[in-house]
């Protein structure tokens, strides 16, 4: 008997951005700020752009009457932002890091001068995100890249985040079996009542874990919120887990992948005790003892760039593409104990539990009649036996699917089938 998941394959398509309306968690960013004239008047009606480093495409915003301005809707990374008017120089900020969901302030005062000129601020404090007042962690693309992550799940890496506790380890398995977002308590919360969204969208699966985790190459980053939600979360009393995958840029990029747990170095216990002498002489069965069949295949692969259809579309600086995919295979040796009818009880005979007391007495609903001080009253069922007539005829078409008991089990019945099987996870 074999358990089958699902092979995880993500597909991601990034063209130029149009900008709607988002009424629900969102994992692009936001940069705002105010320009003020150098006698800290407020300037009215300066362009100002955001421009994506990467991709060299960004979007823009004019000063209003308090001299604000705010462009949303922006991908996670590294900014250029200016502004200009008449009369001033034109102002550049390089360098700009926006994360997940990042509202990060960026004011300017510009100085008077011909708009030809610019005067560009390098080398600046990183930005702090002041316009909120969220506590978490962002797990950036390095971290990302460089952490080991437990069967290539990055939500695992949440647990770097303060206030964070695992309430249970890791199961191996695909990445969509993964709990990994389910089992974590947040500032003492109950596990499994934590929220993922991927790119602003709720991910969310049995058990209130994530539906599933995109290859850990896919992830610019994601940001982990634990205390001091806005409007837009509170659907989970938990964290909120935001994952931003990557957007192509204007150079290719690619990475593959492939992890093998036969050529794994062997454990150096489990080597010990295969050529211990003391422990026996070194036999086929003594190597399965010592390296049981477990088997742990993950493969993968990304690729991102610009989208380019020779003599037809170049879409350098316009419309990009990224792309990914991973597969597992799982096997561990396993084994399953559980109860199953017996014979007598798919027949609706459970006469034999009368002998361990009258609280294994079964009473017929059918039978429910007012009690006093407001209680309900049910009739026992004579023998303990559920009339023929009364099994439902489907329920009689699924009991020859159900296994035999194989062993006594406990005194009610209970553990009284098991079987040994090689568990698969594809």
């Amino acid at each position: 008997m074999s358990k089958r998941g699902t092979s995880a394959g993500y597909l991601a398509v990034a063209a130029i951005a149009i900008c709607v309306a988002a009424h629900s968690q969102e994992s692009r960013g936001t940069i705002l700020g105010r320009i003020l004239d150098p006698s800290g008047a407020v300037v009215v009606g300066a362009q100002v752009h955001a421009i994506n480093v990467a991709t060299n495409t960004g979007a823009s915003s004019v000063t209003n009457q308090e001299g604000n301005y705010e462009i949303p809707y922006l991908l996670p990374g590294i900014y250029r932002v200016t502004a200009e008017l008449s009369g001033f120089k034109r102002a550049v900020r390089e360098g700009i890091e926006l994360r997940v969901n990042d509202r990060l302030v960026v004011d300017f005062t510009l100085e008077v001068g011909d708009v030809a000129e610019s005067v560009v601020v390098t080398g600046e404090s990183p930005q702090l995100e002041a316009a909120t007042a969220s506590v978490g962690l962002i797990v950036d693309s390095r971290r990302v890249t460089e952490l080991p992550i437990a069967g290539g799940n990055v939500l695992h890496l949440s647990r770097l985040a303060p206030g964070i506790a695992t309430t249970e380890g890791h199961a191996p398995g695909n990445p969509p079996q993964d709990l990994a977002s389910g089992m974590i308590t947040v500032s003492g919360t109950r596990s499994g009542s934590s929220e993922v969204t991927l790119d602003g969208v709720t991910n969310m699966f049995r058990r209130s874990s994530a539906y599933g985790s995109p290859p850990a190459d896919l992830v610019q980053e994601f940001r982990i919120q634990t205390v001091t939600f806005d409007a837009t979360l509170g659907h989970a009393a938990g964290a909120v887990v935001n994952v931003s995958t990557k957007s192509g840029t204007n150079e290719w990029h690619g990475t593959g992948y492939y992890i093998d747990s036969r050529v794994r170095a062997i454990p150096w216990f489990s080597n010990r005790w295969l050529w211990d002498p003391t422990t026996g002489p070194v036999t086929p069965e003594k190597r399965k003892e010592a390296f049981p069949g477990w088997l742990y295949l993950r493969w993968g692969s990304t690729l991102s760039g610009p989208v380019v259809l020779p003599k037809l579309y170049d879409g350098h600086n316009r419309t990009f593409w990224s792309f990914g995919y991973e597969g597992m295979h799982v096997r561990r040796p396993g084994s399953v104990t559980g109860t199953m009818p017996t014979m007598a009880q798919r027949n609706g005979d459970f006469s034999e539990l009368l002998r361990l007391g009258s609280r294994y007495q079964i009473y017929d609903p059918a039978t429910i009649a007012p009690a006093p001080n407001n209680r309900f009253s049910r009739q026992p069922l004579p023998g303990n036996i559920i009339p023929a007539s009364r099994i439902d005829p489907v329920a009689r078409k699924i009991m020859p699917f159900w296994p035999e008991p194989n062993r006594t089990g406990t005194a009610d019945g209970r553990d009284n089938y098991f079987n040994p099987q090689n568990r698969v996870w594809d």
